[in-house]
């Protein structure tokens, strides 16, 4: 087997790991989820007080960044996938674009069927925000 092909892969299954994880975090009834984003936000505050700064970090918060985070390392790897099997931006981007869309709505659809869970809006344009912030964070790094 090439070099290249075993490179290509190894990075479409860590893509696709790390879109298992994503939709695993989905399905968690809301109180998990709930106890999950409690133990970070105590965490962040004791951080927070520690450095003597001033942000309170709240549920909702916490529940943001990490759509944010997640959908920012998904962005990441996908594009790096991206790149290692298809070596342009230019010829998948639209492809890349859908999939940064695609997958945060079947997630948020997921949710749906997983007690005291909904689907929302807001959360779908941050996971989008996320992927594209992962992507233009990849492409600024390789270009410099």
């Amino acid at each position: 087997m090439k070099k290249q092909n075993v490179k290509g892969n190894i990075i479409v299954l860590i893509c696709c790991v790390v879109c298992f994880w994503i939709f695993h975090n989905s399905m968690h009834s809301l109180t998990q989820s709930d106890k999950q984003s409690g133990m970070v936000m105590d965490a962040l505050n004791y951080l927070s007080r520690r450095l003597g700064l001033h942000i309170v970090f709240t549920q909702f918060m916490v529940r943001k960044m990490a759509h944010f985070t997640e959908y920012f390392i998904f962005g990441n790897i996908l594009t790096i996938t991206t790149r290692i099997i298809w070596k342009s931006l230019k010829s998948h981007i639209f492809f890349e674009l859908f999939l940064f869309l695609a997958v945060p709505v079947a997630d948020e659809t997921v949710q749906m069927f997983f007690d005291g869970r909904t689907s929302n809006v807001l959360d779908v344009l941050i996971d989008f925000s996320g992927c594209v912030v992962g992507m233009l964070i990849y492409i600024l790094v390789k270009s410099s």
